[in-house]
């Protein structure tokens, strides 16, 4: 099952659009997960239309910025328990099999003084489940300095969060191809910083 989880950062630009298109297009997902929308739910609506997904789920934008959005096909069984303006939770599985799955789809807490907070919500909801586990989203945590190109080093209370996480919760890395990094903020030279913020995470029970 391909899922596919983005930071968009807008869907308001026809670019944005396009790309989305592409990559919607090449992986057939079953579920797309898509933070920061910016975008009200019936313009959102208008494009799960056009890319045929049969069900949907959103937690509306604050103003011009957040908003999170959650398409998936008539080929899975979802059922979402929670939701607020940092993630889905739930539990999913193909309609041709048995088998179940817990997810929390997430876009970490960009304050980082509220982070911690947050994160410790996220852990407790794995004290609600005791089938297979999926976490996945832009975490906004750098774990170690693998995770980052730039001046400064990562931070101390991101690494311990994320630490505390996979160690509590038992997940584990699924793995990646391509590019280390997932964010940068765009800038040149010695200015320009790198880092890998978004993660699948996932757990056996």
């Amino acid at each position: 099952m391909n899922i596919l989880s983005w930071n968009c950062q807008g869907l308001g630009q026809a670019l944005t659009r396009r790309v989305l298109k592409d990559l919607i297009f090449k992986h057939s997902p079953y579920v797309v997960f898509l933070m920061e929308t910016k975008q009200p739910r019936n313009y959102l609506e208008r494009l799960r239309r056009q890319f045929r997904f049969s069900h949907s789920l959103y937690v509306d934008p604050q103003g011009h910025s957040r908003g999170l959005t959650l398409w998936w096909s008539e080929d899975v069984n979802i059922s979402v328990f929670s939701w607020d303006r940092f993630f889905f939770d739930g539990s999913c599985s193909t309609t041709d099999s048995a088998c179940s799955w817990h997810f929390t789809f997430v876009y970490g807490e960009p304050n980082t003084q509220l982070r911690r907070l947050m994160w410790d919500r996220v852990m407790d909801l794995r004290r609600h489940t005791s089938v297979p586990w999926l976490l996945m989203g832009d975490l906004n945590l750098v774990g170690d300095s693998a995770d980052k190109w730039g001046k400064r080093p990562p931070a101390v209370l991101d690494r311990t969060i994320l630490n505390d996480l996979m160690r509590v919760c038992s997940l584990r890395e699924i793995g990646f191809k391509g590019s280390v990094f997932t964010w940068t903020n765009r800038r040149h030279g010695e200015e320009n910083t790198r880092e890998r913020l978004d993660r699948a995470l996932m757990n056996d029970s």
